[in-house]
């Protein structure tokens, strides 16, 4: 520590002079005056406290850390000036020093909050949540503190802690908008739903004129598929905020799952040309294409999915296949002696239906070797479906941690970018699948199976799977048309509880071979958009498929056919939910058939 300076009129004066420069907004003639003192008297404090000010005040912090730093050298006992300090290497991006720097203030409720940042830049976080707790036990009126403590416990995942300290936001600053949008999030996010709608409806009617509120309930209600009700509200927020791209991207999503495909598809094209880079946009886009049945288009902005952080491939860690140490497969021919490994991604339902290019896609990769990598259970079905096609150059495999060597590789579900697929023109076999039927007694009734759930893992789930209690009116409409059928329940998982009395075809945790037996022997397969559906379509046993208002993209709009599976026909409901009218539909079709 410097002793401090001698009593001098004239520089004292210049630093009174430079100091009410600062405060009143003449940065630059504060800094030349500071300078002018630092000329001749080096290292004073006052000055060199001053000037560092000014260089943070114009967003230089790496310059300001020299003058600070040697004020502070100059003279610890001044606090403000390490505080200064610390900002100044916290906007160096220093934060560890920040963070030491700050440890040697007053625990105050601003210093407090200081060090949480830091601990949270240094991934530190549950540090920075205790550290938290602690200021609020020294300042529990502090807005600030609860509001980084909201931030934070979110952040951690811990949504339904975070309340509290949004709750108690709230109470502090009640006409705070982005305080009880955040309320909303947090409520939303631990299921109280009612409560979380109120809070997000206050930000909005606290702050109509600004976008995040309108957009973030929008959001909560496009997510509870309330999409009616969501669409003016993003309307509103794009028109007052047109150059969000993500607003744009939201409602693309909120149209294409209201039937306005065209709508969809120009929402996610403004979105990317606000942001080009935007893979969610570009994924999003893909699927209104396809539903569309712009396929060419539409597969290649497929490929934007490993750009996503919920497509990590084939494992749930390690690389995306774009990252893998072998190339992805260009379409073109390998040559003899080298090896094509296409493996599978997504469901099982995916892997199934994209296995239908398999034999295409070896084919034009010419005299090539071939791996088929893929889950467990599909292992012994793709062997024998695929083996008296493809002979013993290729060989099926199940999924490792580590992907077979080959030359090149390629997810399944890129086949049909790498091979111009479009909806006229499906490559391969009509019925790729291959199973030895299940014994059946002789001269029994139609064997009719049914499948009414999908993976509740799925994002779709909510709205392709059909509760149990609306079948009934299809049993009871072919008890009435006084049919003999024969039902086979191929439902797995809980959902099959809902019918105990539906006969149980299928064993729980049985591989494809063993459920391609089962349904290769019967006479229909009545199901909505699950694996069976795919497995089905693939053995060419008669399909129908009972589909929601806007279905996955594979399924298209606006036809009863799929250029996929020649053996399907599609029930679609006419309205969003309305799985009554699709049953009715499916019970007069089924009175017809077996009639």
């Amino acid at each position: 520590m410097s002793p401090p300076p001698a009593p001098n009129p004239i520089r004292d004066s210049l630093i009174a002079r430079a100091d009410a420069l600062r405060e009143g907004g003449a940065p630059a003639e504060a800094r030349d005056l500071y300078r002018l003192v630092l000329d001749r008297h080096p290292g004073h404090g006052p000055a060199l406290a001053g000037l560092g000010r000014i260089l943070l005040g114009l967003g230089q912090p790496t310059a300001a850390l020299e003058s600070l730093g040697a004020a502070v050298a100059a003279d610890p006992t001044r606090l403000d000036w390490l505080a200064d300090l610390a900002v100044a290497l916290a906007g160096a991006r220093r934060p560890a020093e920040a963070l030491s720097a700050a440890e040697g203030l007053p625990a105050t409720a601003g210093a407090l909050g200081f060090r949480a940042d830091r601990l949270e830049e240094l991934g530190r976080r549950d540090q920075a949540i205790a550290l938290l707790d602690d200021a609020l036990r020294r300042h529990p009126d502090e807005a600030e503190l609860h509001r980084r403590q909201g931030v934070l416990l979110r952040r951690a995942g811990r949504a339904a802690q975070a309340i509290a300290p949004w709750r108690a936001l709230v109470a502090l600053r009640p006409g705070d908008a982005a305080a009880w949008s955040s309320l909303g999030a947090g409520l939303g996010e631990s299921g109280l739903d009612e409560e979380a709608e109120k809070a997000l409806r206050r930000a909005v009617a606290l702050a109509a004129d600004e976008p995040d509120w309108t957009y973030n309930l929008a959001h909560f209600l496009i997510e509870r598929d309330r999409l009616e009700d969501a669409l003016p509200l993003l309307d509103a927020a794009v028109a007052r905020a047109p150059e969000r791209a993500h607003y744009h991207t939201n409602l693309g999503v909120c149209r294409l799952g209201l039937g306005d495909i065209k709508g969809a598809i120009a929402a996610h094209r403004q979105a990317l040309a606000l942001d080009p880079d935007e893979p969610e946009a570009r994924y999003d886009l893909a699927w209104a294409l396809l539903l569309a049945g712009a396929w060419e288009e539409g597969w290649a902005a497929h490929e934007a999915r490993w750009r996503m952080g919920r497509f990590t491939g084939r494992r749930a860690a390690g690389p995306a296949p774009t990252d893998w140490p072998m190339p992805l497969w260009d379409g073109q021919p390998l040559g003899p002696g080298r090896t094509l490994l296409l493996h599978a991604e997504q469901g099982f339902g995916d892997s199934l239906m994209m296995s239908r290019l398999i034999i295409p896609a070896l084919a034009r990769a010419g005299d090539a070797q071939g791996i088929i990598e893929c889950p467990p259970s599909l292992v012994g079905l793709l062997a024998q479906s695929l083996g008296p096609a493809l002979g013993p150059a290729v060989r099926v495999v199940a999924q490792a941690e580590s992907p077979p060597a080959a030359d090149a590789h390629l997810p399944l579900m890129s086949l049909p970018h790498r091979l111009g697929v479009d909806s006229e023109t499906i490559p391969g076999p009509d019925r790729w699948l291959r199973a030895e039927p299940a014994p059946r007694p002789p001269s029994s009734p139609p064997r009719v199976g049914l499948v009414w759930a999908g993976d509740p893992g799925n994002r779709m789930d909510r709205l392709r799977s059909c509760p149990a209690t609306a079948l009934r009116p299809l049993f009871d409409r072919v008890k009435d048309a006084g049919l003999d059928i024969a039902w086979t329940g191929l439902q797995l998982g809980p959902p099959a509880a809902d019918l105990p009395d539906l006969p149980a075809a299928l064993a729980p945790g049985g591989d494809f071979a063993a459920t391609a037996r089962v349904v290769a022997a019967l006479d229909l397969v009545i199901g909505v958009d699950t694996a069976v559906i795919h497995l089905a379509g693939g053995l060419g046993v008669e399909t129908w498929v009972m589909l929601a208002y806007v279905p996955d993209y594979r399924w298209m709009m606006d036809r009863d056919d799929s250029p996929w599976y020649p053996s399907a026909r599609l029930f679609r409901q006419s309205r969003r939910g309305d799985w009554r009218g699709v049953i009715a539909q499916v019970a007069a079709a089924l009175t017809k058939r077996f009639g």
